[in-house]
């Protein structure tokens, strides 16, 4: 995604051992852009020693306190997975997203709050999202947002979720519109 978007600015929340963020760090390299990971604890030594720090930013303290105020094309919520931190990320990055650009909701399949939050975020903003099951369960919410009359799939309250098993199978947003 943050490829195919050419994204410029991408912010991960939850650092924790830098898995997620070593694959977004390598894709800003091809893209020209840069990272900002926010965690309460900041784990720079994973960092340095697995890449180039001029790719990142890491900003020390707790997702919803820390100052943001720039435009960004992708945003990787990866930090609690509780229900009242997922919902309360998404609302406060979401203004910041541009367009084309890319929520990512993390590990929804192994905490169900996260999955939860997920369905009941969209399903308050009447907001399609692809679920992709491949990996842990990921939620994706897409600006231009996909349409709730796009449906395949049942969701929490029946509607609102494209399931997938192959990010190919995704259709564009011009073809869902």
């Amino acid at each position: 995604a943050i490829l195919d978007l050419k994204a410029q600015t991408v912010v991960e929340t939850g650092t924790r051992n830098c898995r997620s963020l070593r694959i977004i760090i390598e894709a800003v390299k091809q893209t020209g852009g840069h990272a900002y990971s926010i965690d309460t604890t900041v784990y720079p030594l994973r960092v340095r020693e697995s890449t180039d720090t001029q790719y990142v930013t890491l900003l020390t303290g707790h997702s919803l306190e820390v100052p943001w105020e720039q435009p960004i094309n992708v945003f990787f919520s990866d930090s609690s997975h509780e229900y009242n931190i997922v919902m309360e990320e998404l609302d406060r990055f979401w203004p910041f997203i541009t367009t084309p650009g890319l929520a990512i909701v993390a590990d929804c399949d192994s905490h169900f709050e996260a999955k939860r939050a997920v369905f009941d975020w969209a399903e308050e903003r009447e907001m399609g999202f692809i679920y992709d099951n491949r990996a842990q369960g990921a939620a994706y919410f897409l600006k231009p947002v996909y349409p709730t009359h796009y449906r395949d799939g049942v969701g929490s309250k029946g509607r609102h979720q494209i399931v997938i098993r192959d990010v190919d199978e995704c259709p564009p947003p011009s073809q869902v519109a």
